[in-house]
């Protein structure tokens, strides 16, 4: 009887393990991909404004932002892109997109999003900025033509110094309508099966009542 006690609370320990290791590979960003929230745009796409909380996950700021379907452009994931320009009217008619997510000090992670230059835009100039973790990175792929197939995968490896962690898009160019434009954000442990503090949790409290049910059964 002792025995079948031990084996049931080892396989559910690891059971455990496995899940919280799982949780550690998931995308720490909400709502990466834009997919989620309110969208209250015509035909193509919705002129977010600075406060809004209608895209989840996601604080707006600047002058606002573009959010559009794949009416007209063709996204890299799932129905939805981000524009951070609005008319072409200069610096001050962009706007910002920012997140704060869950991090461990100390623990290296990886931030990757898709990039799109589209036309109008200097392939010799800065056409994004990242601020992530008090750091700026600027990035600008080649200028294309055209939406299918354009989009760029960018990286940025970077060691957390608190529990959370915020990173903010913004452009750098104002003078074009579109872009630069935005999809498929993510952020993960640079080392796969590295628990975040949630998962950490998740295996204390799991760990914590397993042994005080063996510790019941085994004094029974």
């Amino acid at each position: 009887m002792k025995k079948n006690v031990l084996r049931a609370a080892v396989v559910a320990a690891l059971a455990m393990l496995i899940a919280a290791v799982n949780l550690s590979a998931s995308n720490l960003i909400v709502n990466g991909s834009f997919e989620e929230g309110t969208w209250l745009g015509n035909y193509s796409w919705y002129r977010v404004p600075p406060g809004s909380t209608d895209m989840t996950g996601w604080t707006i700021g600047g002058a606002g932002i573009d959010w559009h379907n794949s009416a007209e452009m063709v996204p890299e994931d799932g129905q939805y892109v981000v524009d951070l320009n609005l008319d072409g009217g200069g610096p001050s008619d962009t706007g910002t997109i920012s997140q704060s997510f869950p991090t461990t000090p100390g623990v290296s992670y990886v931030l990757t999003f898709y990039l799109a230059n589209p036309y109008g835009h200097s392939p010799n100039a800065p056409l994004l900025n990242v601020n992530l973790n008090g750091s700026d990175y600027a990035f600008n792929p080649q200028a294309w033509s055209g939406w299918a197939n354009a989009w760029v995968k960018e990286t940025i490896t970077f060691s957390a110094n608190a529990s959370s962690t915020s990173v903010t898009f913004s452009s750098l160019d104002g003078s074009g309508y579109w872009g630069p434009v935005l999809d498929n954000v993510s952020a993960t442990p640079a080392v796969p099966g590295v628990p975040e503090p949630g998962s950490f949790t998740l295996m204390a409290s799991g760990f914590a009542g397993l042994l005080a049910i063996v510790r019941r059964k085994l004094i029974a």
